[in-house]
């Protein structure tokens, strides 16, 4: 067994899900900071609406939080090779993508309340937000999560890192 298979080889392709997993999530959150940088170079942007300003500014920050940490695990992966530790570098890229995927949840909500808001007004935004918000919470939260108790009080396995 060489240096590069320590702590668990069989080729890996938990670590191979991980990084395409990666790809589609870091490709919404790059078009997400991308659609935000365009509005903000609008004439009329902001015009009159400091409140629309400032839930621009949360969620473009939100947006970006999360695009670095999404983009974290491919740089860590490029830096770190040949992996001598595929278990840690797995526990960690999970941990970094669990908190930008938390991150890009908060500014895909406030990305749809802001879009609402100057569209349809503040109330709109808010019902949107919520559903939006809704959506997420469950579909990519608590579906996964139910899922996950099922299966450990089925075969009492612990999820894999």
């Amino acid at each position: 067994m060489s240096e590069n298979d320590t702590q668990g080889s069989h080729d890996d392709g938990d670590l191979g899900d991980m990084l395409q997993e990666l790809r589609v999530v870091q490709e919404a959150a790059s078009l997400l900071v991308g659609f935000l940088l365009v509005a903000s170079l609008r004439a009329d942007f902001g015009v009159g609406k400091p409140g629309e300003r400032w839930l621009y500014l949360a969620t473009f920050l939100t947006a970006c939080a999360a695009l670095v940490l999404l983009l974290a695990p491919a740089a860590h992966h490029r830096m770190e090779r040949p992996l001598r530790d595929r278990v840690a570098f797995k526990r960690s890229a999970s941990r970094l993508m669990l908190v930008g995927q938390a991150l890009l949840s908060a500014a895909l909500t406030l990305a749809a309340a802001l879009a609402v808001s100057e569209a349809a007004g503040r109330a709109a935004g808010v019902a949107m937000a919520a559903v939006v918000g809704g959506l997420i919470l469950s579909l990519w939260w608590v579906v996964p999560f139910v899922r996950l108790r099922k299966r450990r009080g089925r075969d009492g396995s612990e999820p894999r890192g």
